[in-house]
Formats: structure tokens, sequence, C-alpha cells
């Protein structure tokens, strides 16, 4: 059984690099470092991605900069890691909500 989309807003389907840095303030200083993923759909309201295994956990917050796939351009924003999902054995993907 398939389950149903339950969604306030579409996701559309967008193949993207995307560059993203750690700024858990709470906890320590932030991570200047910045990390590579991939965006695998966009919503009004946030994104989906692609990471490794144990970058990110829920309740993060991002830097994030999405690469505007046609130009060399990059959209920057802030985004909450709202959950993250296990795909393969080092492959999680990431769901973010856009706070800016």
């Amino acid at each position: 059984m398939e389950k149903e989309n339950t969604r306030a807003v579409l996701r559309y389907p967008y193949r993207s690099a995307v560059m993203y840095t750690a700024l858990n303030y709470a906890v320590h200083a932030p991570n200047k470092t910045e990390v590579a993923a991939e965006v695998v759909d966009l919503s009004d309201s946030g994104m989906r991605m692609i990471i490794e295994k144990g970058t990110l956990e829920t309740g993060n917050m991002l830097r994030v900069r999405i690469q505007i796939s046609d130009i060399q351009a990059s959209v920057p924003t802030l985004a909450e890691v709202i959950w993250t999902k296990k795909q393969d054995a080092n492959v999680y993907h990431a769901g973010l909500k856009f706070v800016v």
C-alpha cells in the first residue's frame, strides 16, 4: 500500500549541487567547512537532499547555497533539518525546511 502525500505544498523534482555549512551555535561554534550534497527536489517551504552518513541531525541549522543549473550562480538561504532517512550504507536523504 502506497503512503498518501499529505504535504501542504507540492515538491518539484530538481537535481543540482548544493553546499551547506552547519550553524549550531547552541552546542558549539559554527562549522566553517562547506559540505557538498545533491538536491533531489524543492518546494516553496523546503527541499530534500542526498547526504553522506552521519553528517546531519534533526534540528541542525544550515547555511545552504543551491547551485543554479544553467548559470554560474547559487542561491543562499538558511534551513533547518527536519528529518533524515537512511537509503544505503553511507547514503541518507535529509528533509530541510527553509527558515529565510
